[in-house]
């Protein structure tokens, strides 16, 4: 299971443009790969390869095992995935998001994870307090991005 889950994510993750080699070396190619896998398994279609558990951390959403995975992706192969056009867009879209603003949407979607029925008010103060270098116009916008995301790629959140 996780050799197969491992090669999951090292297609993922090089299909989104993460430097896979840099992963073990940079903490920021860590950040990124964390979060864009955290959005990545939000996919329908994705979710069924994945299903790591997160918890909420400083730069987001964090996952232990999913840090375990791609310390040994030199030992696997790509998995082989025949994704269809409009999951591959939903890589698209991802893979074109800049790491600050993947922390800032993947801690955005886990806050309305974790209070699924509060207003988008109440969830822009809650990331305010947990992102203070983050302005409430840029959390409002994520939280807009994040609806809008939802919708247009039927992503369950």
């Amino acid at each position: 299971m996780v050799l197969a889950t491992a090669g999951v994510v090292k297609a993922l993750l090089a299909l989104s443009g993460t430097d896979l080699e840099e992963i073990k070396r940079s903490f920021r190619q860590r950040i990124d790969a964390q979060k864009k896998i955290f959005l990545l398994q939000l996919h329908p279609r994705l979710s069924e390869y994945l299903g790591f558990a997160y918890n909420l951390y400083i730069h987001g959403p964090y996952s232990p095992t999913l840090a375990r995975v791609y310390y040994e992706l030199d030992s696997v192969e790509p998995a082989k995935l025949n994704l269809p056009e409009s999951v591959k867009a939903y890589v698209d879209t991802v893979s074109k998001t800049s790491t600050r603003q993947l922390e800032l949407l993947a801690t955005v979607i886990s806050t309305i994870q974790y209070n699924p029925d509060e207003p988008d008010e109440v969830i822009v103060t809650q990331v305010s307090n947990l992102k203070p270098d983050y302005g409430d116009d840029e959390i409002r916008k994520s939280v807009k991005s994040a609806h809008s995301l939802r919708q247009k790629f039927n992503l369950r959140f």
